[in-house]
């Protein structure tokens, strides 16, 4: 009966042994993911950030070019006045 006792006194020490052992490992493991994904995050917000400047140079370049159009056509019309009036004083001299 001693033996029994003692084997079944071993078995329990060790069933607890293990357990305080998982648990300690399962901690570790959750802060080591922990950290690894709060450094995901991080990258993640700085590519978001990133972007978002991106988005507003475009726009900037947009607006830049939509100006620049603009000025490009009243230069147009205004050549073309001129040619206009160019053709009309050759008529004149002529």
């Amino acid at each position: 009966m001693e033996t029994i006792t003692i084997g079944l006194i071993c078995t329990i020490i060790g069933a607890f042994g293990t357990f305080i052992t998982q648990k300690r490992n399962f901690k570790q493991d959750t802060k080591e993911e922990t950290k690894g994904f709060t450094q995901v995050e991080t990258k993640i917000d700085y590519i978001s950030k990133g972007v978002d400047d991106i988005r507003i140079d475009i726009k900037a370049q947009d607006r830049k070019i939509n100006d620049i159009s603009e000025r490009l056509v009243r230069v147009e019309e205004s050549a073309k006045s001129a040619h206009k009036r160019l053709d009309g004083v050759e008529k004149e001299g002529v």
